[in-house]
C-alpha cells in the first residue's frame, strides 16, 4: 500500500509540474497570412551541396567564425562545436553551454530531451569579441562569454524569464546587442508564444567597461535577430 501511495504521489506531482510549465493557460489570438512571395530565378543551387556531420550537428542554429576562419556553431543539445576551415573540415566539441559537463557520458542523451535544455543549454547566436573570448547567447542561461583558453564561462546577463537568442558586437567592441525573443515562455515553449499573439520580446545591450545591461525596445514581436 505505502509503495502505491508513493507512485500516485508522484505521478500527481509529474503532471503537475507538466501542466505549469507546459500546459499552462493562455490568450490565444487569430490571425491571417499574406500569400507567400513568388519563387523566382534559380532556386536548386543547394541541392548539390555536400553535408558535413548531419549525425553529429543536431540543428545547429547559430554560426560564428574566428579570426583563422575556423566556424563555430550552437547546437540542440547545448553543444558548441568548432569545424577547421576547408580542406579539412575537422569536427571538434568545444563546450556545452549548460551543465551537462557534469553529466556522465551515458547521460548526455538526456540533452536531446524537450524539457532538459535548461540543464544542457541552447546557444543560439554567437559572436567572437576577440581571438580568445566567444560571446554567446542561450535560450536559457542568457548572455554568456566563453573563454577559449581557459575553457571558461562567465556570466553576463542571465534573467531566466527571457528566450536570450541572437547576439552582435558593436564596431569598437566595447557594447553587445542582443535580443530576447519572449518573456512569457521558455524556448522550447516557443510555439505557445506563436499562438498567444501577444509580443514580449525585447532587445538588449550589454556594455563590457561599465558591466551594465540596459533595454533598449520592450514589447516586440519575437525578435529572432539582430545586425
Amino acid at each position: 500500500m505505502l509503495i502505491r501511495a508513493i507512485i500516485r504521489a508522484l505521478v500527481l506531482f509529474v503532471a503537475y509540474i507538466a501542466y505549469q510549465h507546459v500546459y499552462r493557460p493562455f490568450p490565444a489570438v487569430i490571425y491571417t497570412l499574406p500569400p507567400p512571395p513568388a519563387l523566382e530565378n534559380n532556386n536548386t543551387l543547394l541541392q548539390s551541396a555536400t553535408k558535413y556531420y548531419s549525425d553529429q550537428l543536431i540543428a545547429p542554429e547559430t554560426i560564428a567564425f574566428h579570426p583563422n576562419h575556423t566556424m563555430y556553431t550552437g547546437c540542440y543539445d547545448g553543444q558548441i562545436f568548432s569545424v577547421l576551415p576547408y580542406p579539412t573540415f575537422t569536427l571538434s566539441h568545444v563546450a556545452y553551454t549548460g551543465y551537462a559537463s557534469s553529466l556522465l557520458p551515458e547521460q548526455t542523451h538526456l540533452c536531446t530531451l524537450p524539457g532538459n535544455h535548461w540543464l544542457c543549454g541552447r546557444p543560439l547566436g554567437m559572436v567572437f569579441k576577440s581571438s580568445d573570448t566567444l560571446i554567446i547567447a542561450d535560450g536559457y542561461h542568457g548572455l554568456l562569454s566563453y573563454d577559449l583558453s581557459s575553457r571558461t564561462f562567465t556570466s553576463l546577463w542571465n534573467h531566466t524569464q527571457y528566450d536570450t537568442n541572437s547576439v552582435t558586437l558593436s564596431e569598437d567592441g566595447d557594447t553587445i546587442y542582443f535580443t530576447a525573443a519572449s518573456s512569457r515562455f521558455r524556448n522550447f515553449e516557443v510555439m505557445y508564444d506563436a499562438i498567444s499573439g501577444q509580443c514580449s520580446g525585447a532587445l538588449l545591450s550589454y556594455t563590457f567597461s561599465t558591466n551594465s545591461t540596459r533595454f533598449l525596445a520592450r514589447d516586440l514581436c519575437f525578435p529572432n535577430g539582430v545586425l
